[in-house]
Formats: C-alpha cells, structure tokens, sequence
C-alpha cells in the first residue's frame, strides 16, 4: 500500500468513526497527538504515513474495546 492509499485508508476509518462529522476529522489531523510524539499527524502524511496509520488503527481498536 503506498503512502497515498494509506492516507485514503485511514481518512474511511476516522469517517466511519466520526460519522462524517467533517470538523472532528479536520481537529484529529490537525491536533497534537501525544501518539506521535506530540506532532500533528497532517504533519507526517509525507514521512510517517505508517505510524500514522497504525495510530488510528489501535485507537479505534481500543475505543471499541472500551464499548463492550
């Protein structure tokens, strides 16, 4: 998977998560993410699209967990 589909990728799974909401996806690219060192992940789109990624993946992970 390349950088561009993994962007693509993650943006479904923060929809979904979200429910559209366009405003919370646009606050969770662009705030700090204690994840990721403190860095805003729209911030490592070019670099470390993986480790944001693998950042959204485990935190809807553990949301979900936290739901049953």
């Amino acid at each position: 998977m390349n950088n561009t589909e993994k962007l693509k990728y993650a943006y479904s799974l923060l929809r979904k998560f979200y429910k559209e909401d366009p405003n919370k996806i646009y606050l969770w690219w662009n705030t700090e993410n204690p994840l990721l060192g403190g860095v805003k992940p729209i911030s490592l789109i070019d670099t470390k699209m993986d480790k944001v990624l693998e950042v959204v993946k485990t935190t809807l992970r553990e949301n979900d967990n936290k739901l049953r």
